[in-house]
C-alpha cells in the first residue's frame, strides 16, 4: 500500500459526547476537522480507543486508518477509518478504500 501501513483498531460504535449516529459498518468516515495540536489530549477528529483484540460486544468496533496519520496526545485521534467487520476483512483493504467515499 505505497509503503503505508494500515492500522487494525477499534472504538465505539457510537459517538457518546457528539451524540452523532452510530458507526456503520464498511464505510469510510472523515473527519470534518482534524487538528494536530499537541497542547490539549481532546480536539477534533476521529478517535480511536483500544486494539483490535478489546472485547467486540456490540458496543465497539473494528476500525482501519493509517499509522502515518495517527496523531496520539493523551488520545488517540486520526483524520479518517474504515470501519470493518473482522480481521480477516482488514488485510483485504486496498489504499483505494481508504480513499473512496461512500
Amino acid at each position: 500500500m505505497d509503503n503505508r501501513s494500515l492500522v487494525l483498531a477499534s472504538r465505539t460504535r457510537s459517538q457518546p459526547h457528539m451524540h452523532g449516529p452510530a458507526y456503520e459498518t464498511g464505510r469510510l468516515y472523515r473527519a470534518p476537522v482534524f487538528s494536530r495540536d499537541p497542547c490539549s489530549a481532546c480536539h477534533p477528529g476521529l478517535y480511536i480507543a483500544g486494539g483490535p483484540d478489546c472485547d467486540l460486544d456490540g458496543e465497539r468496533i473494528l476500525v482501519a486508518c493509517w499509522l502515518d496519520e495517527m496523531f496520539i496526545v493523551g488520545k488517540c485521534r486520526v483524520p479518517r477509518f474504515r470501519t470493518v467487520t473482522s480481521r480477516d476483512e482488514w488485510l483485504k483493504l486496498t489504499a483505494a478504500d481508504m480513499e473512496e467515499g461512500d
